[in-house]
């Protein structure tokens, strides 16, 4: 018998997350995924443990969190409890690793997070779940908001403002080896002075703009010198922000912030997007320092009105692909009742980076499985 759709049916999700790894990275993995439901309009009931288990992870009082476990642990829509529901029937169970007393209980679906992008997962068919804004920047990134910022006034053609001190190891290397972060600034700082404009702050920013469209690239990487509540405007006044890797895994939050603010990537990795981004068509993709040298003076040079049209595009693939409503329609539509939910994380890629191939599912996308997909279907049906 077919599933009963969803909109016929009350919203609810059961999360409980009582594993290390989902912990780690400061507490912020919980949030873009309970907030996807929160945005999607579900009722969203968490297991209480999670407080407990943030605190002893971290070995401190709640007050003491990293800000991110914070904003977690106080995400608005979100309802706390230690009991789990009397109705299942009516709930996506949500967890990391299976509660004994949940295991025996008809969920509507029960969804696995895990963190495993490199292995091929031939049988079962997961959802890879897109990366997102870093959580203070969600909370701040309104509809309204973003919409108001994509339509504002540009004034820089390409910038970076970030970190750069412990970025110097390149951990991924296939399909091709990234370049760390630091390579890839020292690169351009070495061979394109003439076109780097040094900055510190968001006010330098501004006092740049206001100078008249600045077709350069604007450098600011001793820290982001940025405010968070200044992140996004500050993004959305360039045409362009270079995207290096991340001290460990290639994503970053910042590839994500800058195409909801229709912020077009100068980017090393586009095969870690799902889908990937393209070539002149939402993204600038280079490979190595000669070809990122290229691409940077491409980027420069661009007529105003192919930046427009990539613009249009960026802001397309973020309302299609990484809005956080999108990830439960995902889940909602997936044709099994049991459903494995992959999300990156920076443990998986320090233990597992020379694991990852053409047949990772992060490389072909989880949607490809061929004939053994098929199988995997045809076993669960007797599960």
């Amino acid at each position: 018998m077919k599933p009963e759709p969803y909109m016929h049916r009350a919203k609810k999700v059961f999360a409980a997350f009582t594993g290390d790894e989902i912990l780690r990275e400061s507490g912020r993995l919980p949030y873009p995924i309970l907030n996807a439901f929160v945005q999607a309009g579900y009722e969203v009931r968490v297991f209480g443990n999670l407080r407990r288990r943030l605190t002893e992870f971290f070995k401190c009082e709640e007050s003491s969190l990293p800000q991110t476990a914070r904003l977690t642990l106080g995400l608005r829509g979100i309802e706390f409890t230690d009991t789990l529901p009397t109705d299942p029937g009516d709930f996506i169970y949500l967890f990391d690793h299976l509660l004994a007393s949940a295991r025996r209980r008809s969920w509507r679906k029960r969804v696995k997070v895990g963190f495993d992008l490199f292995s091929p997962y031939r049988m079962r068919a997961p959802i890879i779940a897109s990366y997102s804004m870093h959580p203070y920047q969600i909370e701040l990134a309104s509809l309204e908001s973003l919409q108001r910022l994509r339509c504002g006034t540009r004034g820089i053609r390409v910038l970076f403002a970030g970190d750069s001190k412990g970025y110097a190891r390149e951990w991924v290397r296939y399909p091709w080896p990234k370049l760390s972060r630091l390579e890839v600034l020292n690169t351009l700082k070495e061979r394109i002075p003439d076109e780097i404009v040094a900055v510190d702050n968001a006010e330098d920013i501004e006092r740049l703009c206001s100078l008249g469209y600045a077709r350069k690239f604007v450098l600011s990487d001793s820290g982001s010198g940025i405010e968070p509540s200044k992140w996004l405007p500050t993004l959305a006044r360039s045409d362009f922000f270079l995207c290096p890797p991340g001290i460990v895994m290639p994503m970053c939050h910042n590839v994500i912030e800058a195409i909801a603010v229709g912020t077009i990537p100068l980017i090393g990795y586009p095969e870690w997007l799902h889908p990937n981004l393209e070539h002149l068509r939402n993204c600038i993709l280079f490979k190595g320092r000669d070809d990122l040298i290229d691409k940077m003076r491409m980027a420069l040079s661009m007529p105003d009105a192919q930046v427009e049209a990539m613009r249009a595009r960026v802001i397309d693939y973020y309302e299609s692909h990484l809005r956080p409503e999108v990830l439960v329609r995902k889940i909602e539509a997936h044709p099994e009742r049991e459903v494995t939910l992959l999300i990156y994380s920076e443990l998986n890629t320090a233990k597992r980076a020379a694991q990852l191939n053409r047949n990772s599912v992060l490389m072909k996308g989880a949607e490809h499985g061929g004939v053994l997909r098929w199988i995997g279907r045809a076993l669960d049906r007797y599960v």
